[in-house]
Formats: C-alpha cells, structure tokens, sequence
C-alpha cells in the first residue's frame, strides 16, 4: 500500500513538473531543489527524486551527482531530432486521413479536427497560450487518432521536450499564433477537400517552422539553449 502511494504521489509530481518544465517554468539551466519541491508539496523526497529520474530519462533535467540538479537546457541537435520524427510520422498519418474511405469515420475526426481549430481561435482571442498550445496539440493528436496511430502520436509527446519548448518560447516571443492557426485552417480545409497531396505538402511547411524560430529564438534567448548546431 505505501508504495503504491508513493507510485501515485511520483505520477503526479513527475506529470505536473513536466508541464511546467515545457511551459518554461523553471526556465532552462534553472537548479531543483528535491528538499523544496518536497516540501511546496508537501510530501517525502521518494517520490520527487522518483520523479526527477524520469524527467531526466525524458531529457527534461539533468542530474549531477555531487553538483545538483538542474532543468536541462534547450538542445538545437535533439529538438531537430524530434521534429524529424514527428514529422515522418505526421506526414503519413495525414495522408491517411485525407484518403480515408469509410465516410462515417472521416466525418466525425474532420469535426475533431475543426473542434481543435475553434479552440485554438477561442484561446488566441483570450490571450492564453497555454490553451492555444492545448489546442494545438489537440489538432495534431486528431490527425494521428483518424488515422488509427494514437500510440505514434503518444510516442512523439514523449519524445519531444526540446521541440516542445522550442515551440512555446516561439509562441510567447515571436507573435506566431496567428500564423500557426491560419495555416492549420488552411490545413483543415485541404483535408476537408481530400486533398492528400496539398494538406501534407502544407503540413510539411508548418512543420518545419522550427527551422524560422529556433535561429532567432537563439540569438534572443542564448542562456536557454545548448551548444550545438544541427546537421
């Protein structure tokens, strides 16, 4: 019983400090302190050093023995890693969508797909990126849904930390929103018309919208990020 306690109280810190980490709070290179988190907690060290290691497996933190630990910083070489992933998963899973036969299961996903969409416009107007963020990652976890990949989808959430953060900063220093929802309504709407060929060529374009912010995100906030250029 009281490690099954432990587990859940391990679950819940490791899941609310990964959020916060994506969300930039701490910030990149910034030290975690075990004693305090447990303490703001209000629960044992167990379970928040339990928690610590699976972030570090994430690539979220770094732990140094004898010297502390810290949230890792930004990595230019692994957030292009991730996005390569994501992207040669994405690409054919949307291809599936638009090509989807059965009427029935393309209508109801397109309108998961358009549901994502208005919240993304409903959060914009209100000024939270947070939710815009949700959103977005609301229309791409449809896309993977329709076409039967939920676990790809699953596997690149977990695996993209750095490209995460990347796209977060992005949001809050570059005014991208706007951008990001006309391109996934332009988006929606290829799919909408089956138009394999032109949604992923379109989606292949946002993707790599990385590529854009990262270099100037680098140049305005170098404390957050890596050395280290992609090949």
């Amino acid at each position: 019983m009281q490690q099954s306690v432990l587990r859940t109280n391990a679950d819940r810190i490791y899941q609310d400090l990964r959020e916060s980490i994506l969300f930039l709070d701490p910030e990149p290179g910034a030290p975690l302190d075990v004693n305090a988190i447990a303490n703001t907690l209000g629960v044992s060290r167990s379970p928040v050093r339990d928690a610590l290691l699976r972030l570090s497996r994430d690539g979220l933190v770094e732990i140094r023995p004898q010297r502390g630990t810290l949230v890792s910083l930004i990595d230019p070489v692994k957030a292009h890693e991730e996005r390569f992933m994501r992207e040669n998963l994405e690409l054919p899973a949307l291809a599936l969508f638009a090509s989807e036969r059965d009427g029935d299961h393309f209508a109801r996903f397109r309108d998961s797909l358009a549901s994502a969409l208005a919240s993304q416009r409903l959060a914009l107007q209100r000024g939270d990126l947070a939710a815009f963020l949700a959103g977005d990652d609301s229309f791409h976890r449809t896309i993977f849904a329709a076409a039967s990949k939920s676990r790809c989808w699953e596997a690149v959430n977990a695996m993209s930390g750095h490209y995460r953060r990347i796209r977060y900063l992005a949001l809050r220093s570059r005014s991208t929103p706007d951008t990001i929802l006309d391109e996934h309504g332009a988006i929606y709407s290829l799919v909408a018309e089956r138009n394999e060929a032109g949604a992923t060529a379109l989606m292949r374009r946002h993707l790599a919208r990385l590529d854009v912010d990262e270099s100037a995100l680098r140049r305005e906030y170098p404390s957050y990020f890596a050395e280290g250029d992609p090949q």
